[in-house]
């Protein structure tokens, strides 16, 4: 993943995690933007097509299983940004979101179940996980 990919997707998600806490929803543009930045890197493309399909089916099975939904919006979030990103990217900032949201489920004493804005909670983990990334590779 390169500068000028993290950077667009950094800009994508804070754009669509202040959207999506103050009206609940994630503008299309944002999915795009991060398509749009995953065809940047022409040599993996292959990749992470596969990639996105993978996680899209781990999705929709995951929904099947718990019986529970995953609005649109939500998945083609995480699908856009599987295929910009990588799964290594997508998964440690599902990590990151899930302990966030169970921390933050505590201290509000609300209900683990409850529905998040979820691009809220995915704009700070990518960003971590994509500075943590930066670090690891320096090291």
């Amino acid at each position: 993943m390169t500068y000028i990919n993290m950077l667009i997707n950094s800009a994508a998600l804070i754009y669509g995690g202040v959207t999506d806490f103050k009206r609940r929803e994630i503008p299309n543009i944002v999915p795009i933007v991060l398509f749009a930045s995953g065809l940047l890197c022409w040599d993996t493309i292959l990749y992470r097509l596969i990639a996105m399909l993978i996680i899209a089916g781990v999705l929709v099975l995951s929904t099947k299983l718990t019986k529970s939904e995953l609005p649109g919006g939500d998945f083609k979030l995480l699908c856009a940004l599987t295929f910009s990103a990588g799964v290594t990217a997508t998964m440690s900032s599902m990590l990151i979101t899930d302990v966030a949201a169970i921390a933050v489920a505590l201290i509000m004493k609300e209900k683990l179940s409850r529905h998040i804005p979820l691009c809220s909670y995915i704009c700070p983990a990518y960003i971590l996980s994509a500075i943590l990334q930066l670090i690891l590779i320096d090291l």
